[in-house]
């Protein structure tokens, strides 16, 4: 699924969601004609943060979204990412969000310099477990799970299916508020040689003046068998703000976000693979709400 087809579902979404029933709708049209509206009963029904720059949400929003990085690794390489596994994310029930991802174009530079698309993370699909808004308490707690197919470029892919359940959670106290996550990325194959990551990433956020949203985030990846980091960790902080939500009508709007991270642990290890898998990165992220 490419991004144009992407945003064209978004559009039908948009589009649909604002449609006027007819008198005797079919159960297919109320389902469409009532989407703005379970889309509103969802985000009243929860905190009013925004989905971190790394951390995966427990938020259940809709929006189109677009990430990029620029990293730095070590060995002398350069990587531009352009996608980041994000792409449309869709919100059919009160509780529930569908994530249909983009494919990720990277390209690598300097040092065995490549380019193509990365193994493909097509869905991830979020379910809210519990919630309050600001007035009833302001946290929440979702499970998700994601599935990856590897479709990527001989250079970048890791020829495995990869199954990544989760469990985020968050909690406001005041203008601040904690947002954190747990997933494991399980491959289904050539796990002797990946073996699984566990990834804990934890955000501090704060609004100021309703649109600004400085934000520092904690991101820990710990391996767990395989051959290439089995005990291995890595450790990055993020430093960033996130701008918005800027209204474009009564039903849409747009943030802006950028960040700059940076690896804490450990010292650069070159075999059997990189870790960290680099040094620093600059982080874009660009979303449509609606």
């Amino acid at each position: 699924m490419n991004r144009a087809l992407v945003c064209c579902l978004a559009a039908l979404v948009a589009v649909g969601s604002t449609a006027r029933a007819e008198d005797t709708p079919s159960p297919a049209a109320q389902f469409v004609a009532d989407w703005s509206k379970r889309v509103e009963d969802s985000r009243n029904s929860q905190p009013q943060w925004l989905p971190p720059l790394n951390t995966l949400s427990p938020l259940i929003t809709q929006l189109l979204r677009e990430d990029i990085y620029y990293q730095w690794a070590a060995n002398g390489s350069q990587t531009l990412n352009v996608g980041a596994n994000k792409g449309l994310f869709l919100v059919p029930a009160k509780t529930i969000e569908v994530d249909i991802g983009v494919p990720t174009f990277e390209q690598r530079y300097d040092v065995q310099p490549a380019y193509g698309l990365l193994d493909w993370q097509f869905l991830q699909i979020k379910q809210r477990l519990l919630s309050a808004n600001k007035e009833e308490g302001n946290y929440i707690a979702t499970a998700a799970f994601a599935a990856q197919v590897p479709t990527g470029a001989k250079a970048f892919t890791n020829g495995a299916v990869v199954l990544t359940p989760s469990l985020a959670g968050g909690i406001g106290f005041g203008d601040l508020n904690v947002q954190a996550a747990t997933s494991f990325a399980i491959p289904t194959t050539n796990g002797a040689t990946l073996g699984t990551s566990w990834a804990t990433n934890v955000t501090f956020q704060y609004q100021l003046a309703g649109i600004f949203w400085p934000e520092f985030e904690v991101n820990w990846t710990h391996w767990l068998g395989g051959t290439q980091r089995d005990g291995k960790d890595q450790l990055f902080f993020t430093v960033g703000t996130l701008l918005g939500p800027l209204a474009l009508t009564r039903a849409t709007a747009v943030v802006f976000g950028v960040g700059y991270q940076f690896a804490i642990a450990p010292a650069p290890q070159f075999e059997p693979v990189l870790t960290p898998a680099y040094q620093n990165a600059i982080v874009i992220s660009a979303r449509l709400v609606f």
